[in-house]
């Protein structure tokens, strides 16, 4: 996962919700290509976002230690799509969490406009996959805080949720080796 399809997180509560925000618009190449009579923002990357949004979700209950994996499209719909100009809202809500596994329910709102909807099941890579590395911690913290899931994320009792030390560790590492490099 090297793209993001959502510009960031609006609410984010550990282990229950969280609700992200993408702009559609014009300049997005994937808009006008996907339909260049009518520009509208894909269907297949409203499910992408949705399963990132519920992807970051569920990874931060591990402190992003886990390898979370969109294994699984459940029953899915759409009702319309979003065009230039329009804000969709993701909403992604834990319907279920097991030690192999999550099960999360999505929908897209244009405004009042529901745009989509779908079960999403995850699946958590097993120590078979321990060498593979999506993400590294000093890119993916960078890219969390841009997201702003750092500063609106809460735990269910509305404190808020922590920097994992290995994301601060990794950051200042590459905060003195540009240093060094200067």
């Amino acid at each position: 996962m090297r793209w993001f399809w959502f510009d960031r997180y609006l609410e984010f509560v550990s282990k229950s919700h969280a609700v992200s925000v993408k702009n559609v618009c014009m300049a997005e190449p994937y808009v006008i290509a996907y339909s260049k009579k009518s520009p509208n923002y894909p269907s297949s990357l409203v499910i992408e976002g949705m399963a990132q949004t519920a992807g970051l979700l569920l990874n931060q209950t591990f402190d992003f230690k886990k390898k979370v994996v969109l294994a699984k499209i459940g029953k899915s719909k759409f009702f319309g799509f979003g065009t230039p100009g329009d804000q969709l809202m993701i909403r992604a809500e834990i319907e279920n969490m097991q030690e192999e596994g999550a099960v999360v329910s999505c929908t897209c709102h244009c405004q009042d406009r529901l745009l989509a909807s779908a079960d999403l099941m995850f699946a958590y890579l097993d120590e078979r996959f321990q060498d593979v590395s999506f993400f590294d911690d000093a890119e993916l913290i960078s890219v969390l805080r841009n997201l702003h899931i750092f500063d609106i994320g809460k735990n269910k009792d509305g404190s808020p949720i922590e920097i994992p030390a290995h994301f601060l560790q990794a950051e200042q590492e590459l905060i003195q080796t540009v240093q060094d490099h200067s």
